[in-house]
């Protein structure tokens, strides 16, 4: 009985330590919010790599705001290297209210998203915008510009609103790419098992490819011209001139 009771003792011991090592591991908010301003230098690039929720909003200034709480805040690192803005943490943060950074700048280029967190833009002027996301967060917004390329590995979904002459989206992951608004040209990739949806984007000619397991959906009035070597199928509606090659077992259908 007496050797049971000491191993019973020493596996509680070791469960209450492990447990003290995984909080330990983290730096929990205090849940008292607080905002603070940060100026810096020029930059067209935005990166988020953690779990903040980033807005780029239009300005003619480059300023940056924290939102969050009080303890956290000087863990949250902007740091501008060239014309990039990174927006990271080298700690382990736990947080009980989200982590909000705004960020305020005249034009965006690009924005990656490599984090479970958010980005989103905000009606940014003329503009050609690229938004990357390899993670498992969301991005999301609008784009009025010449173009609008989005490009998907993992596992998130990129989610805009364009008014573009020209659209790219590569999808090698298992997320999700969903557009609406207007284009002339669309070029669509997908590799992986994940979908694109563009049923609300007018589109005037598309090129579309398939060599993944994931399906299009897309809204085409003149050309479509439609590659398969994959199992996925190619969606749409519209009357367009369509042109098709399959080598795989994927379909293309109109409605």
């Amino acid at each position: 009985m007496k050797y049971i009771n000491i191993i019973t003792t020493v596996s509680l011991l070791a469960v209450f330590s492990l447990a003290s090592c995984g909080k330990m591991g983290k730096i929990e908010g205090n849940g008292h919010v607080i905002t603070e301003p940060r100026q810096n230098v020029s930059f067209n690039e935005v990166i988020n790599e953690g779990i903040f929720a980033v807005t780029v909003v239009p300005d003619t200034v480059y300023e940056i705001t924290i939102e969050a709480e009080s303890n956290l805040i000087p863990y949250v690192r902007t740091i501008v290297n060239g014309n990039t803005l990174v927006i990271d943490s080298r700690e382990n943060l736990d947080p009980m209210y989200t982590i909000k950074v705004t960020v305020r700048m005249p034009a965006v280029q690009s924005v990656r998203l490599s984090g479970s967190g958010s980005v989103t833009v905000n009606d940014m002027p003329e503009s050609n915008l690229t938004a990357i996301l390899s993670g498992s967060g969301t991005m999301n917004g609008t784009c009025n510009g010449v173009a609008f390329k989005a490009v998907l590995s993992g596992s998130g979904t990129i989610d805009f609103y364009v008014n573009t002459n020209r659209v790219e989206t590569t999808l090698s992951g298992s997320g999700a790419i969903r557009l609406g608004g207007t284009t002339a040209y669309a070029n669509h990739l997908i590799s992986g098992s994940g979908n694109i949806d563009s049923y609300s984007m007018f589109t005037n000619e598309c090129d579309s490819r398939i060599s993944g397991s994931g399906n299009m959906y897309l809204w085409v009035s003149e050309r479509l011209n439609a590659t398969i070597s994959g199992s996925g199928s190619v969606y749409y509606h519209g009357s367009p001139v369509v042109n098709t090659s399959i080598t795989g077992s994927g379909t293309v259908n109109g409605n």
